[in-house]
């Protein structure tokens, strides 16, 4: 048999085990001591406790005795094994002896968690797929006719020119500018030409989100983090892996979720929310604000050392009241994209 056999007699507790079974575990037949002892040693502490439940069942009602359990061999690794066995009892039902056999599993089950992990991580890639379609799907709305940043005014040229150096880089970028100078606009273009194009662009505006779901957004959760949440949830940065995100309005962010964010960008890596695991991500990042962040420094609502690391390239978005001239070249831009629209003649 390719089984290994062993007996046990209840009543003097001890164990013989056969000539197959010292194979099995890669001993000498003269090197199993015949006690229970030696059994309970050698067994994986996290199976113990179901291995010998199973074990008291059968004696106690008969329930047949099939379990499987990791056993250590001599050189320390651990195998697999399947256990059957059969218990005799006397006349008065007293349980004398329980006999039976291992089978060494350990291939099989080397199979079935390479199956298990293969089909995790195809979820896994689907739901990430799933996702960042959800997120290029809104980028494509949200880009259609907006692919020109229209004028000609100087202070517009030296925005653009900074746009241009900067693009091509990893450098951290925040757009400062008043609300409607088109900071979304700009951190679309950053993105659009750099190396990071064929990856997403997500988006997470800060003041929008209500402050106890921000570090949600960000970092996803785990089922059961909060009332809610029913499911796992990647989060923006999970989502923008060698890609980009936009952080719009993160001076509106609270100091505790600015002290997780810093982490991210200092170590590249996260925790989601109730989640104990920790992930690796390498994301670019766009922040942008209207908020004067060094004022806010001053007054304790937002942290000195993240300021700096979001500041490695500040362009400011002049408004347009300071490049009169291209309200000309916009008037023009807007007729003709209106005339195309309704399908007139220029």
């Amino acid at each position: 048999s390719l089984d290994g056999m062993w007996e046990w007699d209840v009543a003097s507790d001890t164990v013989r085990y056969s000539n197959r079974f010292a194979e099995l575990l890669d001993y000498r037949p003269d090197e199993l001591p015949s006690t229970v002892k030696f059994f309970r040693g050698i067994a994986h502490p996290d199976d113990t406790d179901a291995m010998w439940a199973a074990v008291e069942r059968h004696l106690a009602d008969g329930t047949p005795y099939d379990v499987e359990y990791r056993l250590r061999r001599k050189g320390g690794e651990y195998g697999w094994f399947r256990a059957r066995g059969q218990a005799h009892w006397d006349t008065t039902g007293q349980a004398t002896w329980l006999a039976g056999s291992i089978e060494d599993i350990t291939k099989q089950k080397s199979t079935e968690l390479a199956l298990r992990n293969a089909l995790e991580e195809i979820e896994q890639l689907k739901d990430q797929l799933q996702e960042e379609n959800v997120y290029l799907r809104e980028e494509i709305r949200s880009s259609h006719n907006l692919d020109e940043i229209v004028g000609d005014s100087d202070p517009l040229k030296l925005t653009l020119s900074k746009i241009e150096h900067v693009s091509d880089t990893n450098a951290s970028v925040l757009l400062l500018g008043e609300t409607g100078t088109g900071k979304e606009l700009l951190a679309r273009a950053i993105h659009n030409h750099s190396s990071r194009r064929e990856r997403p662009l997500v988006k997470v505006n800060c003041a929008a989100l209500p402050r106890e779901l921000i570090e949600s957004e960000l970092f996803g959760h785990v089922r059961g983090a909060f009332t809610g949440a029913v499911r796992d949830r990647r989060g923006a940065f999970d989502l923008a892996h060698r890609g980009t995100i936009f952080l719009d309005e993160i001076g509106d962010m609270t100091v505790p979720s600015q002290t997780r964010l810093l982490r991210v960008l200092q170590e590249g890596k996260f925790r989601p929310v109730g989640g104990e695991k920790t992930h690796s991500v390498d994301v670019r990042v766009v922040a942008a604000t209207n908020v004067d962040l060094r004022e806010a420094v001053h007054e304790g609502r937002f942290r000195k050392d993240l300021f700096f690391r979001i500041q490695v390239f500040p362009v400011w978005l002049p408004p347009l009241r300071e490049r009169v001239g291209d309200v000309e070249v916009l008037t023009r831009a807007f007729l003709k994209r209106f005339y195309a629209d309704d399908g007139l003649d220029e």
